[in-house]
């Protein structure tokens, strides 16, 4: 019998283990039908699975989801990482690597601008980790033609 090992309770909601546990036995992710799926919520709710897939240190989940995220994002029903998506992976106890992730796909996306727009809505600590990224984010804008496909290689994996 195999033991696993979660983060606290604190660091991690029911539903986004529930998801981990589903994920074991069908090899699927399954989002809440209740979250639009083209919403920042479900967008949010993927990126806390790859937190997860992070703090269990489970590389195949981490793929499975990052694998989702992507085609979530590349729909054009979805208008990528908003507001709540920003906060959630600027929160302290969301780990480097998923927050690197979002930054790295922002600077791939000209959209960014959006996030210029929502700045007086963040919170003073999310503005300051937005602002750390903004630059190297709109320093990219001039060496990435808007007909690039999004391919984020993560080489901490």
């Amino acid at each position: 019998m195999t033991t696993l090992e979660v983060p606290s309770q604190d660091d991690i909601e029911p539903e986004v283990l529930q998801t981990y546990i589903d994920w074991l036995y069908t090899g699927t992710i399954h989002i809440n039908p209740a979250i639009a799926p083209e919403s920042d919520d479900a967008n949010v709710f993927v990126l806390k699975a790859l937190a997860l897939a992070y703090s269990l240190d489970d590389s195949v989940f981490r793929s499975t989801v990052k694998a989702h995220l992507t085609t979530a994002i590349e729909s054009k029903a979805n208008a990528g990482f908003r507001r709540y998506s920003i906060e959630f992976v600027c929160r302290p106890n969301t780990p480097r690597r998923v927050r690197k992730y979002v930054f790295r796909y922002l600077r791939l996306q000209p959209s960014t601008g959006q996030i210029r727009n929502q700045m007086e809505q963040l919170s003073d600590h999310v503005q300051k980790v937005v602002s750390e990224h903004l630059e190297t984010i709109f320093r990219s804008w001039f060496n990435v033609t808007t007909n690039r496909e999004f391919e984020i290689v993560d080489t901490e994996d």
